[in-house]
């Protein structure tokens, strides 16, 4: 199955809004453009809409900034953000915004300079006030992520360190010193961290093939893995599951180190297209499943339960699995493809929005998949360039994104 992307001129809200406002004596002329996958169209503007109709193409204004996009053979829902603030060369921050994650009203920022930025949310027109902490890393952080207690943060960087942060208040954004420091562990770069229940114990991965198990109380590794049939095949992404009933009856905590490992199951996509599975109780193999037989990487995994199993490979295509402990056998559920070219993807990422909901971002394409069966539901557009993160806010349902040249942008 194909997914529909569409990419719409950024401004188009604007020409429609100054439609509505318009009041000379002349036509109005002026169009939008809109390419779908890989045809482009010229769209003309009316009171509620804009249309084409030698191509039988209709986007019907919904409310404020939700269109309809119809043409036919799909339909779904256009969505501009309804803000889009730009930190316009910010002192000491003009750089790309590489992570983000939300603790408390505060937003936690990774940049390519390795630089941590703290921001009140939501944020305001005016970006004066804001806090930084320069070289928190060497190059850019790839991913930060918040422990349970909304006190201490992970952050994962380029330079190969995995480092554990004390928020302090609101005054300041972090200690001046990581509480832990991760590293000498993984030999290559690490591309991916999880973090098991309160987090004291943390998951890595990296292109050495090596997974490990972090003791965050002495940040020292307790315990390393790698695939079986193939020990150097990258590891590039991890999921974890629970499950009501483990094969396994080691304790909960054996040897003092492992916590809250028990009943939780380990999945890691790796380089060659193959997904092993591990049980976290005795970190022995619940074994493996090859999702391509052309050796295509997987670069994102997501896990719901063992019925919704899905993954995104490095070409663009999007995969979802049942998967049985017991006889190790998997079933496909439905398969699709972006339809981009695959030397063309930069940065491709998938969360879970709820129980029914994936957003999958893919270059500047932002989107919102039906879990069940990988029906594009939404696209998110307004956006011109790349975007590196994004996270989702519950108590608001807004999606926040970040990418080049310091922008941010809002969905809700």
């Amino acid at each position: 199955m194909n997914i529909p992307l569409i990419e719409i001129q950024p401004d188009a809200l604007q020409v429609f809004h100054d439609y509505q406002h318009y009041n000379g004596d002349l036509p109005w002329t002026e169009k939008i453009w809109l390419r779908k996958n890989n045809h482009s169209y010229s769209l003309s503007v009316n009171n509620n809409s804009f249309y084409d109709n030698d191509n039988n193409i209709k986007i019907t204004l919904r409310n404020g900034n939700i269109f309809q996009y119809d043409d036919g053979n799909d339909k779904l829902d256009i969505i501009f953000p309804k803000y889009y603030p730009v930190f316009n060369n910010l002192p000491s921050i003009e750089s790309n915004l590489t992570s983000l994650t939300k603790i408390d009203d505060n937003l936690i920022i990774g940049n390519s300079n390795g630089s941590l930025i703290k921001f009140s949310y939501p944020i305001g027109k005016s970006l004066i006030n804001y806090e930084l902490r320069k070289f928190a890393h060497f190059n850019d952080i790839l991913k930060i992520m918040t422990f349970p207690s909304n006190k201490v943060i992970v952050t994962l960087g380029l330079d190969m360190q995995i480092k554990i942060w004390s928020i302090l208040n609101n005054k300041e954004i972090i200690n001046e010193k990581p509480l832990r420091i991760l590293n000498k562990v993984h030999q290559s770069r690490i591309n991916d961290i999880i973090m098991i229940g309160k987090g004291r114990n943390l998951i890595s991965c990296s292109n050495d093939g090596l997974i490990n198990i972090w003791e965050i109380g002495s940040g020292e590794s307790i315990w390393k893995g790698k695939r079986i049939k193939k020990l150097n095949d990258s590891c590039k992404c991890l999921a974890l599951l629970e499950v009501e009933n483990s094969n396994s009856n080691v304790s909960n905590n054996d040897n003092g180190k492992f916590f809250e490992c028990y009943g939780k199951i380990l999945f890691c996509g790796h380089s060659s297209g193959t997904i092993t599975i591990w049980d976290l109780s005795n970190r022995l193999s619940y074994g493996e499943f090859i999702t391509n037989n052309d050796n295509i990487g997987i670069e994102w995994i997501i896990v719901k339960d063992l019925n919704n199993i899905m993954c995104g490979l490095i070409n663009g295509e999007i995969i979802s699995y049942k998967y049985d402990l017991k006889s190790k056998e998997n079933i496909e559920n439905w398969h699709i493809n972006t339809n981009i070219d695959d030397n063309s993807i930069k940065n491709f990422k998938c969360k879970l929005l709820n129980d029914n909901k994936l957003i999958i971002l893919i270059n500047q394409y932002f989107m919102e998949l039906e879990l069940i069966n990988g029906k594009l539901n939404k696209l998110f557009v307004g956006i011109d360039e790349d975007i590196n993160d994004f996270i989702h806010i519950k108590e608001t349902n807004e999606l926040l994104i970040t990418g080049k040249h310091q922008s941010m942008a809002l969905y809700q």
